[in-house]
C-alpha cells in the first residue's frame, strides 16, 4: 500500500523539545521534524490547526531555494495526492490546491506561512520527494501530513479610547477602553495593557464593562485604569493580547495605539464648534441641527476627542465616541408639531464635561419630494449642462413654486408653472442648459433658473445640495461627493428621501447620468 511509504506514517516519535519527529535511510535528505504552532508561537496538534498557522519543517540539511515545496494544500491526502507525492514531479491539478503562503529557508529547514486565512476542514502539508537540498541530494520519501483546521471565534479589537494617533492625551486619564466584537465573548480570552515607549507596562488594573458605558453601542469592553497618571511628554501604547484579530481580520501586532502625553494637566473643557452649516440646518450652540419629520440630527465638531451623549427630554438617548472631535448624533421624532428638548453632554479624555441645552423643533410632515441624482462635473459645456434631478413619490400632484435649491453659498428660487404628477422626475437646470445634448427624454419636467445652479455652478469636486420647502424646512439633499469621472453622477440608494450622507448615494453604476430616467440601483418609493 503507498500510504505506507510515506514519511508521515513510517515512524513518529515524541521528542524532548515537543516537535514530530520522522527518520528515513541514513545519509540522504530526510524530514527531522515538523510542528504546527499558532499566531501567538504556541504549538498545536494537526487536528486543532487555527485558521492562520505557521508550519515548521526541520531538515537533515538546508534546503536549495529552488527546492520544490514544502506546500499547503486545500482539501484531503487522498489516493490521488498520495501517488503524485511519491512520483514528482506534481500535476498541475496538485499545485491547484496550493494555499498562497510565504516560505522561510534557514540553516534547520523551512517555514510555510499562509498569506490568507484558512477555511475550516482538511489540508494537508506536503514535502515533495523531488525536495532537494544545498547539496543536491532529493528528499525520495515524500512528508504528506493531514491538518484539520478548526473554526476560530472571531475576536476583533474595533476601537479603542483615546484612539490611536492622539496627541494631547492628559497625564491624569481617568481610564482607556478597548471595544471588542465577537459573536461569543470568552472570559480571559484577550486581555489590554498600558506600556510606555520602552515596552515596559504602566501600572493598570483591567475590566469588563458594558460598551455603552464609554458611548459604544453594543460590543464588548475593556476598561484600563491606572493606578498613577501616564508619563508626562511620553509616547504610551495600547497592547492587545490573546486571541484578538485585528479589523481587517489579521492577528493583532498587539499594538492597537500609541498616544503622545501632555506634558501638563488638562484642566480645560471641550468646546462645541458650530461650523458653518450645510444647507438646510440649523447652527446651535452644539453643532448643526437636522430636523424634519422623521428624525433630529446633531452634527457636532467638538475642539478635542470627545465622548458625546444626546438626551431627549423624558425619551432617548444616544451616544458616540468621537475620536476626532466629529460625530453625528440621531434621535427619531417622537412627536410631530411639538418642541423637542434635548441635552448635549460632551466629555474629554480628562473626564472633564460640556454640557448644551437645545429646543427643536421637528416638522410637521413635509412634501413627498427626493433629490435622486446630480450632476456637478458634466461632459458638455460648464456649468449650463449640470443638473439636480428630483422625483415626486407621493400620491397626489404637488407645486414646487417657492422651493429652493441651495448649495453651499447660495440658491435658486423654483418656479414652475404646472403641478408635478405622482412618480414624476424633475430636472433643475441652469439657463443654458441642452437637454437633447443631455439625452433627457421628451416628456421630462424641466425648471429652469434665472442663470447656472446655486452660486455659479456646482463644483466639480461635489457639492452640498439642500431642497429646502417654502418656509425653509429641509427636504431632502445629496452629500458633497466627487463624481467617478467627468460625464458621472452620483445617484441615491436608500428610500429615505431625508437621507442626505455619503451613506444614501453612491456613483452611477453605468458611468454616467441618466437625467430623467431611473438607475437600476434606484429604490422604489
Amino acid at each position: 500500500m503507498l500510504l505506507a511509504s510515506l514519511a508521515w506514517v513510517a515512524g513518529c516519535l515524541s521528542s524532548p523539545d515537543g516537535w514530530s519527529s520522522f527518520y528515513a535511510d541514513a545519509g540522504t535528505l530526510r524530514v527531522v521534524a515538523f510542528r504546527v504552532l499558532d499566531r501567538d508561537g504556541y504549538e498545536v496538534s494537526t487536528d486543532r490547526v487555527p485558521p492562520w498557522p505557521r508550519l515548521e519543517v526541520h531538515m537533515s540539511a538546508p534546503l536549495a531555494s529552488s527546492s520544490p515545496g514544502p506546500l499547503l494544500l486545500r482539501g484531503h491526502a487522498d489516493a490521488t495526492l498520495l501517488e503524485d507525492a511519491a512520483r514528482p514531479p506534481l500535476r498541475m491539478a496538485t499545485r491547484a490546491r496550493a494555499v498562497s503562503a510565504v516560505t522561510e529557508h534557514d540553516e534547520h529547514g523551512v517555514t510555510l506561512v499562509p498569506i490568507e486565512r484558512l477555511r475550516p476542514g482538511a489540508h494537508v502539508l506536503l514535502v515533495p520527494a523531488d525536495a532537494i537540498d544545498v547539496m543536491g541530494r532529493t528528499l525520495g520519501t515524500p512528508l504528506v501530513v493531514e491538518l484539520s483546521v478548526v473554526a476560530e471565534e472571531s475576536i476583533r479589537w474595533t476601537d479603542v479610547w483615546p484612539a490611536d494617533g492622539t496627541a494631547g492625551v492628559p497625564p491624569r486619564l481617568p481610564f482607556a477602553a478597548v471595544r471588542f466584537e465577537t459573536t461569543t465573548w470568552r472570559d480571559g480570552a484577550v486581555e489590554a495593557r498600558l506600556i510606555d515607549d520602552t515596552g515596559e507596562p504602566l501600572d493598570t488594573t483591567g475590566t469588563e464593562a458594558a460598551c455603552e458605558e464609554v458611548g459604544w453601542h453594543g460590543g464588548h469592553c475593556l476598561l484600563l485604569r491606572l493606578r498613577n497618571e501616564l508619563p508626562r511628554g511620553r509616547e504610551v501604547r495600547v497592547r492587545v493580547q490573546g486571541e484578538s484579530l485585528d479589523t481587517d481580520g489579521v492577528p493583532s501586532d498587539g499594538i492597537v495605539a500609541r498616544w503622545r502625553v501632555l506634558l501638563e494637566d488638562d484642566t480645560d473643557p471641550p468646546r462645541l464648534r458650530p461650523d458653518r452649516c450645510e444647507p438646510g440646518s440649523i447652527a446651535t450652540p452644539a453643532g448643526c441641527a437636522w430636523v424634519d419629520d422623521a428624525r433630529l440630527e446633531l452634527v457636532v465638531r467638538a475642539s478635542e476627542p470627545v465622548r458625546l451623549w444626546l438626551h431627549q427630554a423624558g425619551g432617548a438617548r444616544t451616544s458616540a465616541v468621537a475620536g476626532r472631535g466629529e460625530a453625528r448624533l440621531q434621535l427619531p421624532v417622537a412627536e410631530l408639531g411639538r418642541p423637542h428638548r434635548v441635552r448635549v453632554r460632551a466629555v474629554d479624555a480628562a473626564g472633564l464635561e460640556h454640557h448644551v441645552s437645545l429646543e427643536l423643533d421637528p416638522s410637521t410632515e413635509l412634501a413627498p419630494l427626493a433629490v435622486t441624482e446630480v450632476c456637478a462635473d458634466p461632459e458638455g459645456r460648464e456649468p449650463d449642462q449640470e443638473f439636480v434631478e428630483i422625483v415626486h413619490h407621493g400620491r397626489t400632484p404637488l407645486v414646487l413654486d417657492g422651493y429652493r435649491l441651495r448649495d453651499a453659498t447660495g440658491e435658486d428660487v423654483l418656479v414652475l408653472g404646472a403641478p408635478v404628477p405622482p412618480g414624476a422626475r424633475v430636472l433643475v437646470v441652469g439657463r443654458g442648459f441642452d437637454a437633447d445634448l443631455a439625452r433627457v427624454p421628451g416628456g421630462t419636467m424641466l425648471i429652469r433658473v434665472d442663470g447656472p445652479l446655486g452660486s455659479g455652478g456646482l463644483s466639480n469636486a461635489g457639492e452640498a445640495i439642500g431642497l429646502l420647502d417654502p418656509a425653509g424646512r429641509h427636504v431632502s439633499g445629496a452629500p458633497a461627493m466627487r463624481p467617478a469621472r467627468p460625464g458621472a453622477c452620483i445617484v441615491r440608494t436608500v428610500s429615505d428621501p431625508r437621507a442626505r450622507d455619503a451613506e444614501a448615494f453612491a456613483h452611477d453604476p453605468e458611468g454616467t447620468c441618466t437625467p430623467g430616467r431611473a438607475s437600476w440601483i434606484e429604490p422604489r418609493w
